[in-house]
């Protein structure tokens, strides 16, 4: 079941947050982000297909940024970026609810 909450924030205004934070952010690389609650911050993981370069850091502390904006300083926000590999499948990184997928083709 997925918290009505996550690090204090209602789940439905972290999801708002998340999809207005992620304007501008996603790259071809970008295969998808998971949002939720880890160790009592609202986490996020960008998965990226391949090796994590600097600028996607950026992007990903960009959209950290964003996202903090909308809250009260109490609020702990931890994003990460996390390399992957295509077509492995991928994991929410015990996280609750994706808030961005790319399309990839069924590999078979």
């Amino acid at each position: 079941m997925v918290a009505s909450e996550w690090g204090g924030v209602p789940r439905q205004e972290a999801l708002l947050s998340m999809l207005r934070a992620l304007w501008g952010i996603p790259t071809p690389e970008l295969r998808g982000v998971v949002i939720g609650e880890r160790e009592g911050a609202v986490a996020a993981d960008f998965l990226y297909d391949g090796e994590v370069t600097d600028d996607q850091r950026e992007l990903v502390s960009l959209a950290e940024t964003y996202f903090i904006a909308d809250f009260l300083p109490e609020v702990v926000v931890r994003f990460r970026a996390i390399a992957t590999r295509a077509p492995e499948p991928l994991d929410m990184q015990g996280l609750d609810w994706w808030v961005y997928l790319r399309w990839e083709p069924d590999v078979e």
